[in-house]
């Protein structure tokens, strides 16, 4: 899948979904989005420990 930012080309995209979470992988950094506000609190609070 390609993504495109404005004042880019289109640029390659990966993801995967597991457990209600969606990691996304753009230019060798990943993200994360959590639909459920619960699970990403104790996902924040994972990073901050």
């Amino acid at each position: 899948m390609n993504v495109t930012f404005e004042g880019m080309k289109p640029q390659p995209l990966t993801y995967n979904t597991a457990e209600g979470a969606t990691q996304f992988i753009f230019e060798d950094k990943t993200y994360f989005y959590v639909s459920d506000r619960g699970a990403a609190r104790m996902e924040v609070q994972n990073f901050r420990e």
